[in-house]
């Protein structure tokens, strides 16, 4: 599904003429004339809906939108089954579906059939007059393809990428949902296929030149079955897909919902012949259970004449029975709840059974049974409570912070923001005490677009959006923004209260002992970036009482002029309506205070913080502890670590005493771990503090030491970075942002260099500062501005800035071992490697010697690419074979000749890259190369597209002179492809992007000098890049620089390290494994001579009596 927050005018076509059938529980819609006034499609497209020609047998049709960007449609079946409760239900349509624009043909993004419950705020919005759109409403938001909030969901998604509120992603394919869960995933990996093909969410190909009409678009049919068992079963094309999957899905007033849209890319989405046939219940039905952390609620539903009898009732918990006085139970219409409230609470992600036995009033038997998982929840424990509140001083304190680094939407972030380590706070905090809070009587409803209305609370139930207290900041501007909300918030009752927050974009609410407490218990959270939604979450009050809680909400980069907006609602949710946190006017609201006369201690720091990821390998844990009235009791700390005891030091300095451990081996990459820490103060009574909080260590690579030296090898008369830089001249295209051609192109291996090479000496540009270049001096882009002048651009071409790629080499000494924190900001593509060159093209030709060597290759699959082309991963072991050169490849041919253990050369053109290289893999090939053709020439090779995700082998585009050399010499040609044998540090590889931070991690296993290779290549547009390091405390610092914590670079060193060489077999073929430059000799005493296109490891067939091998530095 394509992702965006985007904002329509929708329309609504509502017709007279009817053509249904309503007997028995269904519904038939041929639309061979215009769909009745009940049928009402709430439509973006002006010109969809009904079409009276040009469906099944050339009858009317409904567009629900044409291959079109951000088309939305839905429309709500009517309740033909007056109110009765439908527990099973078949729904058959004909569907023509397919024929994008753009994106070479990529559909998206799909739709959904969905029984939502009556609750549902989908329906809520259709069941208006007019209908409301509700595309916001769904489970994500802006996506109706994932399907509603509530009920059963039959997801028909044709473009992954969207994430659900439980950060599961979607897949291309069908997605069976039940009240927000997932129950059955089918890829379905073929775009645009046939219409016999069941395997396609499309009815038909892909036709550029039809500029999206259905015209070559077939009508095929789709039948969901929901069985009075809860078994779906779904038919696509005359096949099933879905085979009886068992749902869980519990009956209970509803409506059927089909609702779909197109994004950043489109496809048509026609319906026919829509038919709905409902089995409604015939007596009481079980209609669903719900946790809470001490029971659970049951539900029965009266069906028609069947009406529950209570006094009837036998609920067991467990297997045990609960006696019908422990039992609450209330009726709202047909609806009858149970609840069972138990002495004890049940434990977060526990399983537990219910099963009822019930009559109804006319004596007929039932029974139903159903299973539950225990909710989370969070505790807050008597002892947060505190009795010095100021009551006469309702509300909040706030305090805001801005910065002019860019907010990632990260919840660690914001800590980290609120704490300076990101800049000065550029908030405006007129109004706001001499400690940066604002003083709030009213209630948390902020929006940066108010008085606007956004999410639940607005003028309209009486409480008007404000704008957040401090934005827009200093500088006007309202992005890379933090709230710190601070207050004691009152419990009346012990008991199970639920919290929510509606927000955009993520959020945490913790409580403690204090406030101000960054150790806080966690009750709710979403840390990411997402338009107005809501998160709710569930607190136990042990004991009534007024407690302190603190809230903490970002927004990321970028402006509300520009589409960024903001909002934040703190509320509780009170027998089913949400009420504002502090909206004194309604007595079920939890009142706010902003004061207390209370001083406890509280976590004023600390590291890593809980759920921290990325943590160092080599950590140091610290926390500082700020003293409340009383000092804390230094004698009394006792910190553990994985469940080990562990000593701390611990030391006080003014009224902050700090506990420091560093851990005494180094963690391994990805670990988790656990610390708890424990200690009271010196008042009387003490009061006792406890802490446990996880962390995850970062995914982080340790050094290869092969090319290390011992310190001092670097030469301190050469300080700084070489710099090379290879420009190529405009083409009709900019070149791919791919690091494997982008290598080619550096080394010389498509046009000559048209970088102005003024300050060059060889070739080489010695860089005496730091990397932080743009292609026009005095940008500011990422984090370190103003830029500087990347070296040898503007060149010398009609596209100055444009197409050019620049290796930095760098030797960093390292005066002991130790974990380091590296990072990129580039716009395009990056590489990092262990290395003082490239290890091997991507694409090297070993036979025939006249074309031999390296020849540059755009990779097609990246994982990191934006718009990821297909075929499989860059190979890290060569694929080494034979290579057949073919004729345009584009039908299935069985004349095709036997491609096993063989690399197929295409040329471009006649069809598509991806029927050429499915032709190839369905042959045997191991590999895909396409030659540029003649009508291309003026182009640079490209990242090739398609729809072609069933393709597995490496897939790569020559430019059209490499091509040629290779089509001319078909006799006796050999290939190799592969990645880069150099050790990896860390990368970019994808299609391009702005200014944006990579950041990786690594250890140093050995104190000495490494040589550290930056490769960097810009295709169009904006270009700029950045070298630095993260320090531990976040601060982010240039290599070279004169700043504190600055690792410092030098451009050569005075030591050489021995190459290495090893020798074995694999296979029949002798792999020969070094560092260095590769040689070999017929002789031991010579000549040597080097190995062409070699690289390690280094794979041959043995083809003579004898064969020496050296490598050399």
């Amino acid at each position: 599904m394509t992702s965006s927050k985007p904002r329509w005018v929708v329309g609504v076509v509502a017709t007279t003429a009817a053509c249904l059938t309503a007997l028995g529980g269904s519904a038939t819609y041929d639309f061979n004339s215009p769909p009745p006034a009940d049928l009402q499609f709430v439509l973006s497209q002006a010109d969809a809906g009904w079409r009276d020609s040009g469906g099944v047998n050339n009858s009317g049709y409904v567009a629900l939108f044409d291959a079109i960007n951000s088309q939305y449609a839905a429309v709500m079946i009517p309740d033909f089954d007056n109110g009765l409760i439908v527990k099973g239900f078949t729904f058959e349509v004909d569907l023509r579906i397919g024929n994008a624009t753009g994106n070479d043909g990529r559909p998206a993004d799909g739709f959904s059939i969905n029984y939502a419950r009556a609750n549902d705020p989908v329906v809520a919005q259709l069941a208006q007059e007019p209908p409301v759109d509700p595309r916001n409403e769904f489970s994500i938001p802006g996506a109706p393809e994932g399907g509603t909030l509530t009920g059963l969901s039959i997801c028909f998604d044709t473009w992954s990428g969207n994430t659900w509120p439980s950060g599961e992603t979607d897949i291309e394919g069908i997605i069976v949902r039940v009240d927000n869960v997932t129950k059955a995933r089918v890829p379905m990996p073929v775009r645009n296929g046939a219409c016999d093909n069941p395997q396609s969410l499309q009815t038909g190909p892909y036709n550029p030149d039809l500029f999206g009409a259905p015209d070559e678009l077939c009508w095929a049919p789709l039948k969901v079955e929901l069985a009075e068992n809860g078994e779906v079963t779904v038919t696509w094309k005359g096949t099933v897909i879905v085979d009886k999957v068992q749902t869980g899905f519990l009956p209970s007033a509803g409506r059927i919902v089909l609702a779909g849209r197109t994004g950043g890319a489109n496809e048509n989405t026609h319906i026919d012949n829509l038919k709905i046939t409902t089995i409604p219940a015939e007596k009481v039905l079980f209609t669903g259970v719900t946790s809470h952390p001490y029971g659970c609620v049951v539900t029965l539903d009266d069906a028609g004449p069947s009406v529950l009898d209570p006094a009837t009732l036998v609920f067991k918990f467990d297997g045990t029975v609960i006696p019908n006085a422990q039992l609450q139970l209330s009726k709202s219409g047909t609806t009858t709840s149970i609840s069972y409230t138990g002495t004890t609470l049940l434990a977060s992600g526990s399983q537990h059974t219910v099963d009822l036995e019930f009559k109804d009033t006319r004596g007929i038997a039932g029974t139903g049974s159903g299973t539950f998982t225990v909710a989370p929840y969070t505790v807050i424990p008597a002892s947060f409570a505190d009795a010095g509140v100021n009551k006469s001083q309702p509300g909040f304190r706030i305090r805001p912070y801005q910065t002019e680094a860019a907010q990632p939407n990260s919840l660690q972030w914001t800590e980290d923001q609120l704490a300076g380590k990101y800049g000065p706070n550029i908030a405006d905090l007129t109004g706001a005490d001499t400690q940066g809070f604002y003083t709030w009587t009213g209630v948390i409803n902020f929006n940066v677009d108010a008085p606007n209305n956004v999410g639940n609370f607005n003028a309209d139930n009486g409480f008007t959006d404000e704008l957040f207290p401090g934005f827009p900041g200093s500088t006007g501007m309202t992005g890379n923004s933090t709230e710190e909300i601070l207050t004691y918030l009152e419990f009346p009752a012990a008991g199970v209260y639920q919290m929510g927050v509606n927000s955009d974009d993520g959020f945490r609410v913790s409580a403690g002992k204090n406030p101000l407490d960054k150790l806080g218990l966690y009750c709710g959270q979403f840390d990411g970036g997402r338009g107005s939604s809501d998160t709710l979450f569930t607190l136990v009050i042990e004991q009534p009482g007024t407690y302190p809680f603190r809230l903490i909400w970002e927004n990321g980069n970028g402006e509300f002029a520009a589409g960024n907006a903001a909002n934040l609602e703190w509320f509780t949710v009170h027998n089913g309506q949400k009420i504002p946190i502090n909206a004194t006017a309604n007595p079920n609201a939890i009142k706010a205070y902003r004061t207390s006369s209370s001083s406890l201690a509280y976590v004023s720091s600390v590291t890593p913080g809980r759920n921290a990821t990325g943590v160092a390998a080599d950590v140091t844990i610290k926390v500082d502890i700020t003293r409340g009235s009383a000092a804390i009791d230094n004698n009394s700390v006792q910190m553990t670590l994985d469940g080990a005891p562990v000593t701390p030091t611990v030391t006080t300095a003014g009224n902050v005493t700090t506990v420091s451990y560093p851990v005494p081996a180094v963690l391994p990459p990805s670990s988790p771990h656990s610390v708890t820490l424990s200690f009271r103060d010196t008042a009387t009574p003490a009061v006792q503090y406890d802490y446990s909080w996880p962390f995850t260590v970062a995914n982080y690579v340790t050094l290869p030491t092969a090319l290390r030296s011992p310190l001092g090898s670097e030469d301190r008369s050469k300080p700084g970075i070489n710099v090379k830089t290879w420009q190529l001249a405009a083409r009709g295209n900019t070149q791919a942002n791919n690091n494997e051609w982008a290598e080619g192109a550096l080394a010389g291996l498509v046009d000559e260099n048209v970088a102005d090479l003024t300050g060059f000496v060889n070739g080489v540009y010695a860089e005496t500062g730091t990397i932080n270049y743009s292609h026009t001096a005095g940008e500011n882009n990422g984090n370190f501005t103003p830029d500087r002048q990347h070296p040898g651009i503007p060149g010398n071409s009609s596209a100055p800035t444009d197409n050019y790629q620049s290796e930095f080499l760098a030797y960093i000494a390292f005066d002991q071992p130790g974990f380091h924190t590296m990072g990129v900001n580039s716009d395009d593509n990056f590489r990092v490697t262990i290395a003082e060159q490239v290890g091997r093209q991507y694409l090297q030709v070993l036979a025939p010697a006249a074309i031999a060597g390296g020849m540059a290759a755009v990779a097609t699959s990246s994982p990191m690419n934006v718009n990821p082309g297909f075929g499989g991963p860059l190979p890290t072991t060569p694929i080494e074979a034979d290579a057949v050169v073919l004729g345009t490849s584009c039908l299935a041919d069985p004349a095709l000749p036997d491609l096993t253990g063989k690399i197929a050369v295409i040329p471009r053109g006649t069809c598509t890259f991806v029927e050429k290289c499915r032709n190839a893999q369905s042959k045997g090939a191991l590999a895909v190369v396409i030659a540029n053709n003649e009508a291309n020439s003026g182009s640079f090779p490209i990242v090739m597209g398609g729809d072609g995700i069933d393709i597995t082998i490496p897939v790569m585009m020559v430019d059209y002179d490499d091509g040629q050399k290779l089509i001319n010499n078909a006799n006796g040609l050999r290939l190799s492809i592969g990645k880069d044998t150099n050790f990896q540090v860390g990368e970019f590889n994808g299609n391009g992007r702005g200014a944006s931070d990579t950041i990786f991690s690594f250890y140093v296993p050995q104190a000495g000098v490494y040589p550290f290779r930056c490769f960097y290549m810009q295709g169009g547009g904006g270009a700029n890049v950045e070298w630095f390091t993260v320090l531990a405390d976040g601060t982010k610092v240039l290599l070279n620089d004169t700043a504190t914590g600055a690792l410092k670079t030098w451009r050569a060193r005075t030591f050489v390290p021995t190459p290495t060489l090893a020798i074995g077999r694999q296979a029949g073929n002798v792999v020969i494994t070094y560092t260095g430059t590769l040689q070999s000799a017929d002789q031991i005493n010579g000549p040597w001579t080097d190995v062409a296109g070699a690289s390690s490891p280094y794979s041959t067939t043995p083809s003579a009596a004898q064969r020496y091998y050296r490598s050399r530095q």
